[in-house]
C-alpha cells in the first residue's frame, strides 16, 4: 500500500513538470480553449496512471489515490472543458478496469463530480492572475471533495449497494479523505512551484531582452577573459564594434583585435593588459581607436573593465564593456565647430551682441557678453564694458538713455521681448542709429538676463525710400478708397431720384389721356431714356466702387469672347486687325457675364483711340497660376491658387510712367473734351476687384499696351437656369397685399403708384420699425418688398427675418442702391428671394412681384414629403 501511495505522489510532481511546459509556452498562453483542452487531458491521462496504481480498500472498494486533485485541479485551471476531458478520461478508465455496475456508476460520478466542482469552484474564487491558485480556493476544493464522497456514501447506504459494506465504508472515510486531500496539496504545491519556476523563466528573458536593449541603446559590447592568456571571449555587439563582425561569437586572440587598434593606441592597451596581469592598478576607462580597413574610418572606442580576483593571480579575469564614442565625438566637435561658427558670426555681424545680468537687488547691471564690434558702435572694448558696465552712458543723449533702460526694465518685467531705436553716441562724436533688440530669461536667483542684438541702421536710405514709396501708394490706395464710397454714396442718392423720375415718366406714359397729347409720349420716352443714361452711369459709378450688383454664374471666357467678336466690327473698323489667341481647355470662371461684356467693350474702345484706327488688336486667354510671391511683388490683396487670365493687347501708343499712375481713376482720360468720360478703365478695374481678381497694365511708349484681367478659376457645375413664370399667374396673383417700406417718401409714392395700378392692395411705411408693427396689426399681407437701408432699428434684412419669424413661407423682394448693403446690414437673404437695382423699371418691379407671388404659392400646393 505504501509503495502505491508514493508511487501515486511521484505520479502527481509529473503535473509539475506539465505545468511548467504549459505555464511558459506562448501559444498555449494565447488560446483559451487549446489550453484548456490539453489541461484536461494531461490531468486525465494522470488521472488514469494513478487509477492503475491505486490501492483499493477490500471490500470497501473505495482506491486510496492522488487522483481528487488531479481532477479537481483539471477543472479549477482548465474550466469546463478541462473538466469534462479529465473527468471523462478518468471515468473511461473505471469502465475498463470493470467491476459492478454500481461501483462504477457511483466511481464515474464521484470524477465527473469533483472535476466540475473544481470548474464551479473557479467561478466563485477564480484565479486571479491565472494559474495563480489562493489558499481560501484549496480549502474550497477538499471541502469539495469531502461533501462528494460522503454523499455518495450516503446514496450508497440508501440503496443498498451490494457486496460493499456501508460500516467499513463511512470507518475508511477519514483516511480516504486524508489521501485526497493531501493530493489536493501536494497538487497545489506543484502547481505553485511550476508557476514560480515559469515567472523565474519569464524574469530571465525580461532580464535578457533588456540587457539586448540597454546594449542596443548604448551601442556597447562585452568581452571577457583570464589575464596573463591571449585569448578574451567577445560577444556579437564587441566584434561588430571592432570591425570583426564576420567572426563568430566566442574566444578570439589579442592579437586578431590588436591589428584593427590604431598603431599610436596600441603601446597603452598592452601596457594596460601587462599591468593588469601582474596586479597593479590601472585606469579602468581607456579610450583608443580603430581603423576599418574596408574602409578606411576610424572609429573611437572605449574600454571599461572590471576585475574578478581569485585566490590564485593566475585566476584572475577580466570582464570588460567596449563602448563606442564615435558619434558622441562627432556630435562634440560639430557643437565646438557650431560654438566657433557663432563665434564667427558674431565677429562678422554688422551690429553688436551682448549679454547682461540685471541683479535682483540694489537695480545693478553687468555685462557678461559683448562681441568685438561692440568698439565700432560705442568705442569701448568688450573687456573695458565688462569692467564697467556704465562706461559708454556719459557719452550718450540722455533720452536715448532713458528710452534704452526703459525698454529693458519693461521686458524685464513683463517676460516678453523689447525693441527700441536709438542713437548710439561714439567716443569719437560720431553719431548713428541702431536698433536695438531684446530678450528676457529669468534666472533662478531671482536675477533676469537680457540677451541682445544691436543693429547699425543708419544706411538704411534705401529702405527709408522705400517705406516712403509704400506710403505713397498707402495714400494713393486711400485716396482711392475715398473716392469709390463718395462715388457709391452719391451713386446712391442719384439712384433714389431717378427711380422718382423714372416711376413718374411710367406712370404718365401708362395714362392714356397722356398719349393722346401731341407729342407727349416722345417727350416721355425721351426722359426715360435719358433716366436709363443716368442709370448705366450710376452702375458704372458702382461698379468702380465695387458695390455694383453683380449675378455671377459659372462662364466660359472663351465663349464671351467668341461672342464679342460678333459685335465687335461694330466699334473697331476694318482698319485694325482683329485676333484671337484663345486656349483650348480653358478654366471656368464665376462672374457676371454682362459687366465682362461690358469690360471687353471698354478696353476695346480705348485700344480703338490709342491705335488711331489703324493697327493690331489681339485678345488672348490662358490658365495661370498665382503663388504668394507674384502676390507679394505687386502688392496685390488676391489669394493664390488658379486664375483665368483675359488679355486685351494694342500696338498704338502706350503709356507714360505718369499716364499710367493714373489710368484707373474715375474721371482721368487723355482724350480731348466730349471725346470720353474717364470712367471706363475705373469700371472695368471695379469690376474684376469686385469679382475676386486683379488687373495688370503692361505698357511702352510707342509700342502699345496690354490690359490683362485675372478671374479666380473655379471647378463648380454650371447653374441650372430658373424656371419662367407662367404668363396665367399674373392675373390669378394680382389684387393681393403688399407690404412697401421706403423711407424716400417720393420713392415710396411712385412704387405705391405703380403697384396700385398693377391691381395690389398696398399698405406702406417709411422704416422697419413701422413697418413691423403694420405687419402684425394687419392681416392678410402676402408679400414684402422692403427697401435694404433704413432709418430706424430694423433695416430691410432685419426685418425680413423678423416677419420670417411669424410667417416662415412669406415671400420678399429686397430693394438697393448697390450691392454690398446686404451683406453690410445682416444677411436675412434665402436663396428663393428676389433683389432689384434702383431705380426699378415699372415693368421689372411688376415681374419680380409676379415671380415672388408664384413662387410661394407653389411652395404652398406643393406636397409634404413622406417619411
Amino acid at each position: 500500500m505504501m509503495f502505491q501511495l508514493l508511487q501515486s505522489l511521484i505520479e502527481l510532481c509529473l503535473a509539475g513538470l506539465f505545468c511548467y511546459v504549459m505555464f511558459t509556452s506562448p501559444r498555449l498562453q494565447k488560446s483559451h480553449a487549446r489550453r484548456s483542452a490539453i489541461i484536461g487531458i494531461v490531468f486525465g491521462m494522470l488521472a488514469i496512471l494513478l487509477g492503475a496504481n491505486s490501492f483499493r480498500i477490500p471490500e470497501v472498494q473505495v482506491p486510496l489515490d492522488g487522483r481528487p486533485g488531479l481532477l479537481l485541479f483539471a477543472g479549477y485551471l482548465g474550466g469546463p472543458l478541462g473538466a469534462a476531458i479529465a473527468g471523462g478520461l478518468a471515468a473511461s478508465s473505471l469502465v475498463v478496469e470493470g467491476g459492478p455496475t454500481v461501483i462504477v456508476f457511483a466511481g464515474i460520478c464521484v470524477m465527473l463530480a469533483i472535476a466540475f466542482s473544481g470548474a464551479g469552484l473557479a467561478r466563485l474564487l477564480p484565479p486571479t492572475p491565472w494559474p495563480q491558485v489562493h489558499w481560501r480556493a484549496v480549502v474550497g476544493m477538499i471541502v469539495c471533495y469531502i461533501a462528494i464522497h460522503y454523499t455518495v456514501a450516503v446514496l450508497l447506504w440508501y440503496g443498498g449497494a451490494p457486496l460493499v459494506d456501508i460500516n467499513r465504508v463511512i470507518r475508511m472515510s477519514p483516511i480516504v479523505i486524508g489521501v485526497g486531500a493531501l493530493s489536493v496539496l501536494i497538487v497545489w504545491l506543484t502547481v505553485m512551484q511550476a508557476d514560480r519556476a515559469a515567472q523565474h523563466t519569464f524574469d530571465k528573458q525580461r532580464l535578457k531582452i533588456n540587457l539586448d536593449l540597454a546594449q542596443t541603446a548604448a551601442n556597447y559590447g562585452v568581452f571577457s577573459g583570464a589575464l596573463g592568456t591571449d585569448h578574451r571571449e567577445f560577444d556579437l555587439k564587441a566584434l561588430q564594434l571592432l570591425g570583426l563582425g564576420h567572426l563568430t561569437p566566442g574566444p578570439h586572440k589579442l592579437e586578431t583585435v590588436l591589428h584593427r587598434v590604431h598603431p599610436d593606441d596600441v603601446p597603452d592597451l598592452i601596457a594596460a593588459d601587462q599591468r593588469l596581469t601582474v596586479g597593479e592598478d590601472v585606469d579602468p576607462d581607456i579610450p583608443f581607436r580603430i581603423i576599418i580597413p574596408e574602409t578606411g574610418e576610424i572609429r573611437h572606442l572605449r574600454v571599461m573593465w572590471s576585475i574578478w580576483k581569485e585566490p590564485s593571480p593566475e585566476q584572475h579575469r577580466i570582464t570588460a564593456l567596449l563602448i563606442d564614442e564615435t558619434d558622441r565625438r562627432k556630435r562634440e566637435n560639430a557643437r565646438l565647430e557650431a560654438l566657433e561658427r557663432i563665434a564667427q558670426v558674431a565677429r562678422s555681424f554688422p551690429g553688436v551682441i551682448f549679454q547682461l545680468v540685471l541683479h535682483a537687488e540694489g537695480g545693478g547691471r553687468h555685462f557678461t557678453f559683448a562681441s568685438d564690434n561692440v568698439q565700432e558702435v560705442w568705442g569701448f572694448t568688450p573687456a573695458e564694458l565688462m569692467e564697467d558696465s556704465m562706461a559708454f552712458y556719459p557719452n550718450q543723449d540722455p533720452d536715448d538713455v532713458a528710452a534704452v533702460r526703459s525698454a529693458i526694465a519693461q521686458c524685464a518685467a513683463t517676460g516678453e521681448r523689447g525693441y527700441v531705436r536709438t542713437r548710439a553716441v561714439h567716443t569719437d562724436g560720431s553719431v548713428r542709429w541702431v536698433d536695438l533688440h531684446i530678450t528676457p530669461k529669468s534666472l533662478e536667483n531671482g536675477e533676469t538676463q537680457i540677451t541682445g542684438v544691436i543693429v547699425d541702421v543708419t544706411r538704411e536710405v534705401d529702405a527709408m525710400r522705400e517705406a516712403e514709396r509704400q506710403g505713397q501708394l498707402a495714400m494713393q490706395a486711400q485716396k482711392m478708397e475715398s473716392i469709390g464710397r463718395l462715388t457709391a454714396g452719391v451713386a446712391h442718392d442719384f439712384n433714389n431720384l431717378l427711380a422718382v423720375i423714372m416711376g413718374n415718366l411710367e406712370l404718365l406714359q401708362s395714362e392714356p389721356q397722356m398719349v393722346t397729347i401731341e407729342g407727349a409720349n416722345d417727350k416721355i420716352i425721351a426722359g426715360l431714356e435719358a433716366t436709363q443714361r443716368g442709370a448705366n452711369l450710376t452702375r458704372s459709378m458702382l461698379s468702380f466702387a465695387r458695390q455694383a450688383r453683380l449675378a455671377p454664374e459659372i462662364v466660359d471666357i472663351n465663349d464671351i469672347v467668341r461672342h464679342a467678336k460678333i459685335w465687335m466690327h461694330r466699334a473697331m473698323p476694318s482698319t485694325i486687325d482683329v485676333e484671337l489667341s484663345l486656349l483650348a481647355g480653358l478654366w471656368k470662371a464665376r462672374l457676371d457675364k454682362t459687366s465682362l461684356e461690358n469690360a471687353i467693350l471698354n478696353l476695346l474702345l480705348n485700344a480703338r483711340d490709342a491705335m488711331d484706327a489703324t493697327g493690331r488688336l489681339t485678345i488672348e486667354t490662358a490658365n495661370v497660376r498665382i503663388d504668394q510671391t507674384y502676390i507679394d511683388q505687386r502688392g496685390e490683396q488676391l489669394e493664390p491658387g488658379r486664375y483665368v487670365m483675359l488679355a486685351v493687347s494694342d500696338t498704338g501708343v502706350g503709356m507714360d510712367a505718369d499716364t499710367l499712375a493714373h489710368v484707373f481713376e474715375p474721371f482721368f482720360t487723355t482724350k480731348g473734351a466730349a471725346k470720353g468720360s474717364g470712367i471706363g478703365l475705373s469700371m472695368v478695374e471695379g469690376f474684376v476687384k469686385q469679382s475676386g481678381g486683379t488687373v495688370q497694365v503692361y505698357t511702352e511708349v510707342g509700342a502699345g499696351t496690354t490690359f490683362k484681367l485675372y478671374f479666380p478659376a473655379t471647378s463648380a457645375p454650371s447653374a441650372v437656369p430658373s424656371p419662367e413664370v407662367e404668363e396665367d399667374a399674373v392675373n390669378t396673383l394680382a389684387r393681393q397685399h403688399i407690404l412697401l417700406v421706403e423711407d424716400e417718401p417720393a420713392v415710396r409714392d411712385v412704387l405705391t403708384e405703380v403697384l396700385r395700378s398693377a391691381g395690389y392692395q398696398v399698405t406702406t411705411a417709411e422704416t422697419g420699425d413701422r413697418a413691423k408693427e403694420l405687419f402684425e396689426s394687419t392681416p392678410g399681407i402676402e408679400l414684402l418688398v422692403t427697401d435694404i437701408v433704413m432709418p430706424g432699428t430694423l433695416q430691410g434684412t432685419h426685418l425680413a427675418r423678423a416677419l420670417r419669424d411669424q410667417v416662415p413661407t412669406l415671400p420678399v423682394v429686397f430693394m438697393s442702391g448697390y450691392a454690398s448693403e446686404a451683406t453690410v446690414h445682416g444677411n436675412g437673404l434665402k436663396p428663393e428671394d428676389i433683389r432689384l437695382m434702383k431705380p426699378v423699371p415699372r415693368d421689372e418691379l411688376i415681374r419680380a412681384v409676379v415671380s415672388a407671388l408664384h413662387n410661394a404659392s407653389r411652395n404652398e400646393d406643393a406636397e409634404p414629403p413622406t417619411a
